[in-house]
Formats: structure tokens, C-alpha cells, sequence
């Protein structure tokens, strides 16, 4: 007898039924994101992830009873150009079970997701992308990158300024917070992307589980400070190694940010000259002062990354939520077929004190897909290098660079963690 094997169906032939999640959901979350991405959850060492994430946040999507893909947020406040913060969805724990991928579970997870932020009223909407070729077509567009540096023991000079009244302090985690808490909040003022961070995101941020060092130290800080007032940080690990009679640890610099350069020279000053350490690991803003400190900064092998992708959700409250180094003015043509209500010609008016959008059918001076705006809005993106790729059509002589000068920002944006 002869037999056959249906061919897997496909979008057109299945229909994905997809939910709200609540708490009661937790053990069907945990099974989708364990075969997504290929680990058994430990509830020895997920508390504090637990405890960031909102359940009455996510959708799962379902092949009539089985659950195979997911998706949530966390309800954050990230600081935007300049001084300001907007409602962000920070989108995480997106993922489909091996048996049901490209068979359009993500693109409905990802529509029904875009369709109930708006209903939220949360006008951004951003991520940390595992597979950076995917969201793009979503509308993410890439916001900030970073370089990771390996700073190898005496090729890695610091030359800045030196401040007498500057201290450098190794702290535990618990007695640096008042510190670290100061200098984010001082960075945070000026630069966009950085969310604010409550006790549970703190806690976050900051886990150290002695079962997921490995041979890595507990988590330490040093915080550069003058009488009181700190200035810069670095939270890290010493991974202790000893080889052929010589110590060759590592340390990994978790999260660090400075105020000021006699800050960052004197914090990286220690660091790099930490006795028996072969290398230094960390990754910084692509304009972050230790990039300018180093006196041999190809010595640090900067390797360029992904940072933070940005998504607008309701481009009018998301543009007039941020301020503008230039005024301009013009018609913006939006594509946008995951979140309709974009979509279209608006006229533009962008000022330092925010933004007026309005609908209009006049000529457009540019068009571009919604991905290119949300990698723009955070201040650090090019939209003349949009154009130069093809990816933005200039209907106007000159538009794209006018826009692009009035979203730009200095310092660029940055998120020092990943969600």
C-alpha cells in the first residue's frame, strides 16, 4: 500500500487563533520561549526576570489548542531628544516553536501586538533584536549601535584629563546603588534610549546567581566620585584564570557610564591597569568618551553591533513627545501596512519645543517606510544615508538632509542594557 505525507500546511491553509495572556498563562509562556529559543527555564535564577515582566502584556498565538509563538512588552519610560521621556513598549520574549516557523505566526503575533499598543496609548514601541534581519520589515528600524572593545593589559593607554579631587571606589552592588542611581539619572538627561529603572528593574539589571557565573567573580562597582558625588561606574566580573604561572583574568564590564571625561579617564585608568587581568571586555556608545580616551583604540578591537531598534506606533504623539535641534517643515509620504493608522502624507512642522503632524494630500517632499522614522527618532540615525541606500525618495532637493539635521542628536542614543 502506498502512503503519502500531507505536506505541512501553510498560512493560507491554518488559521492562528491569537490571545491576550494573563498570569493563569505562565507555564504555556515558559514552554513557547523554552522551544523558541532552545533552554529549560531555571526558577532558581528567572526571579528577577519574573518580576520585570507583565503577562496581561503578552499574546500567544495558537494551532487550534497547542501554543506556538509568543509575544510580550514591558511598560517602560525611555528618555528621548532632549530632557523628555515617552511611553515605550520595550517588545521581548518573541519567538515561535521550531515546528511552526515561516508559516506567518510572527507576522500575525506582530500585528495583533502593534494593534493592541495603540489601543494602549503607547506611542513607541522598541527592541533588542536576536535575529536583526527580522523586524525590520515590521517596522523596527535600527536606532543606536555600540561597539564591543577587548582591551588587552598595557595596549590600552587611557590619555584624558586628571581630576586631584577624583577617587575610584570597588564597591559591592548593594552599597553602589545610591552612585550608580545618580550617574544614570545624570546621563539620562541628555542622552535618549535609557529607560527608567524602578526597584524591580534594578534588581534586574543587577542579578548575580552564583549557578550562572560559571568561574566568574560575584558582581562588583567601581564608582569614580569627588566628596560625595559620583560621576562615573562600572559594574563588572573578574573571570579569575591562571596560566603557566601568571594570572590572566578577564574582566567584563556588565554596564558603565560617566558624567564627564576626568571621570571616565579616572574609572578606565583603573581598570585597564588591574594587576594579573589579560583583557578587558565591554561595549560602549558608539560616541562614548572611552573611544577618544584610549591612545590605541584599533589595539581594542572594536567590533560595531546592534543596539536598540525603535518602532512608531502613533507617529503625531511619538514626533510631538521629543524636541528638535533644527526647525523644519515639509510633507512626510508614510508606508506602513502593519500599522494602517500611520500610513499616509503628513505635513511636518518640527521645532525645538516639539512637533505639530497633520493630515494633508499635498506632493510629498519625502517618503519612506515607517522602519526608517522610528530608526530616526531617537536622534541617531542618518536620514541622508537612508537616502543615499535607496531606502528614502527625496521628492524635494535637500529634504532628507533638512529632516535629518532636525532629528538628529548628540549624544547619540543609547540603552546600556538589553531587555
Amino acid at each position: 500500500m502506498n502512503t503519502t505525507t500531507a505536506p505541512a500546511p501553510t498560512k493560507d491553509d491554518t488559521t492562528w487563533r491569537i490571545r491576550a495572556t494573563s498570569t493563569q498563562d505562565w507555564d504555556e509562556i515558559q514552554r513557547v520561549d523554552e522551544l523558541a529559543f532552545g533552554y529549560t527555564w531555571d526558577p532558581a535564577t528567572g526571579d528577577t526576570e519574573r518580576g520585570v515582566l507583565d503577562l496581561d502584556r503578552g499574546l500567544l498565538a495558537y494551532d487550534g489548542d497547542e501554543p506556538v509563538g509568543l509575544t510580550l512588552s514591558y511598560q517602560l519610560r525611555l528618555s528621548v531628544p532632549t530632557g523628555r521621556e515617552v511611553d515605550t513598549a520595550g517588545v521581548t520574549w518573541v519567538g515561535v516553536v521550531p515546528t511552526h516557523r515561516r508559516r506567518g505566526v510572527l507576522t500575525e503575533l506582530m500585528r495583533a501586538q502593534l494593534a493592541d499598543l495603540h489601543d494602549r496609548g503607547e506611542p513607541v514601541a522598541t527592541l533588542f533584536a536576536s535575529e536583526p534581519g527580522i523586524y525590520g520589515r515590521f517596522g523596527y528600524g535600527l536606532a543606536s549601535e555600540q561597539y564591543a572593545l577587548a582591551i588587552e593589559h598595557g595596549r590600552g593607554g587611557i590619555q584624558g584629563p586628571h581630576d586631584p579631587g577624583l577617587r575610584v571606589r570597588l564597591m559591592t552592588v548593594a552599597d553602589a546603588r545610591p552612585a550608580v542611581e545618580q550617574v544614570y539619572a545624570s546621563v539620562r538627561e541628555s542622552r535618549a534610549g535609557m529607560p527608567g529603572r524602578d526597584e524591580l528593574w534594578w534588581a534586574r539589571c543587577t542579578s548575580d546567581y552564583p549557578s550562572e557565573r560559571g568561574k566568574a567573580s560575584a558582581l562588583r562597582v567601581a564608582v569614580a566620585e569627588d566628596a560625595g558625588r559620583a560621576r562615573a561606574y562600572a559594574i563588572f566580573t573578574s573571570t579569575h584564570v591562571w596560566e603557566s604561572g601568571s594570572g590572566q583574568n578577564e574582566i567584563n564590564v556588565r554596564e558603565s557610564l560617566a558624567t564627564d571625561a576626568a571621570a571616565a579617564a579616572a574609572l578606565w585608568r583603573m581598570l585597564l591597569s588591574t594587576d594579573l587581568t589579560r583583557v578587558v571586555r565591554v561595549s560602549v556608545a558608539t560616541d562614548d568618551v572611552l573611544l577618544d580616551l584610549l591612545t590605541e583604540l584599533r589595539r581594542a578591537q572594536p567590533r560595531l553591533g546592534d543596539g536598540l531598534r525603535g518602532r512608531l506606533i502613533d507617529l503625531p504623539t511619538a514626533l510631538a513627545s521629543r524636541t528638535y535641534d533644527e526647525r523644519w517643515a515639509g510633507v512626510v509620504d508614510i508606508a506602513d501596512r502593519f500599522a494602517p493608522w500611520n500610513q499616509g502624507r503628513w505635513r511636518l512642522s518640527l521645532e525645538e519645543s516639539g512637533a505639530n503632524c497633520t493630515r494633508t494630500e499635498d506632493p510629498p517632499d519625502l517618503a519612506m517606510d515607517i522602519a526608517d522614522l522610528g530608526g530616526a527618532y531617537f536622534g541617531g540615525r542618518s536620514l541622508v544615508r537612508a537616502a543615499a541606500a535607496g531606502r528614502v525618495m527625496q521628492g524635494r532637493p535637500g529634504a532628507a538632509a533638512g529632516l535629518s539635521r532636525a532629528m538628529l542628536h548628540e549624544p547619540g542614543p543609547y540603552c546600556p542594557f538589553t531587555f
